[in-house]
């Protein structure tokens, strides 16, 4: 008993009528009780091959060879993006006040410049995973049940969640990495660890100061920066943006390492 497999070629046809090969030259066989594993970056024709030998895609050229009896069994996790939406235009439906500057440095990060205008069918699922944004439609306060559902949908613990906030125990535009620990009063990371049980969640923490009293607080975090204050909140956003992509990569304590700089001491 065992699988074999010879593909020539599998290609896709994008929305502009273009032909892109996605493999091509492929040829293996698994006897009973081997195991094969696919490796390789988005793109590069995995969760195709799987559709393949599933027997989901038949849009090929060559021949899969399954023994008679064989049972296949895959789990898919699929993104969720509008389909006759371009990738640029799904991201607009999450963030429709977004300037052309800031989406050009979400899609650099994310490495999907050259990928802008096309449709998710034309992604890998890798890919489209990428811009799989969700928007919370709860207010700040119960934002956690919009968490709950997120990391139960991903499958992730509270340790590999980061929560990006703001801080009124920090000058206007500090930025501080934390993991874990107080909520210091903040009534969207109570609801954060209402919903997960757990404060263990990492945090990328952007000061807005103190207001004047105790009670002008909702109303200070809604209000408006001055000019001063906006020019130092964009680069603080920039570099939160930064902190969170070295925690993914290398870890929340490395970013801590790298963002938590002393503060200045003030003049005597």
């Amino acid at each position: 008993m065992q699988l074999e497999v010879d593909i020539a070629s599998k290609a896709f046809t994008n929305a502009a009528g273009e032909r892109f090969e996605v493999l091509a030259d492929l040829s293996f066989t698994l006897g009973a009780g081997e195991v094969g594993v696919f490796v390789g970056p988005s793109g590069c024709g995995k969760s195709t091959m799987l559709r393949i030998l599933a027997g989901l895609d038949h849009d090929y050229q060559g021949r899969v060879t399954r023994p008679d009896d064989a049972r296949i069994g895959m789990v898919f996790q699929e993104p969720r993006l509008l389909p006759w939406r371009s990738v640029e235009e799904n991201v607009r439906l999450a963030a429709p006040h977004a300037g052309e500057a800031t989406l050009s440095a979400l899609f650099d990060v994310l490495e999907l410049t050259a990928h802008r205008s096309h449709f998710p069918g034309e992604l890998s699922l890798g890919l489209a995973r990428r811009v799989a944004l969700a928007v919370p439609q709860q207010w700040m306060n119960d934002s956690g049940d919009a968490v709950r559902r997120l990391v139960r949908r991903y499958g992730v613990t509270p340790e590999q969640l980061v929560v990006v906030h703001d801080e009124l125990d920090l000058p206007v535009a500090t930025l501080r990495v934390k993991s874990g620990g107080g909520l210091a009063g903040h009534n969207g990371l109570r609801s954060v660890q209402a919903h997960l049980h757990s404060d263990a969640f990492g945090r990328v923490r952007i000061g807005v100061d103190k207001p004047g009293s105790k009670d002008r607080g909702a109303d200070h975090v809604l209000s408006r920066f001055s000019k001063r204050e906006r020019r130092d909140i964009d680069v603080t956003l920039q570099q939160a943006a930064d902190a969170v992509e070295v925690i993914a990569e290398e870890g929340i304590d490395a970013a801590m390492n790298r963002f938590n700089r002393p503060e200045p001491n003030p003049d005597p």
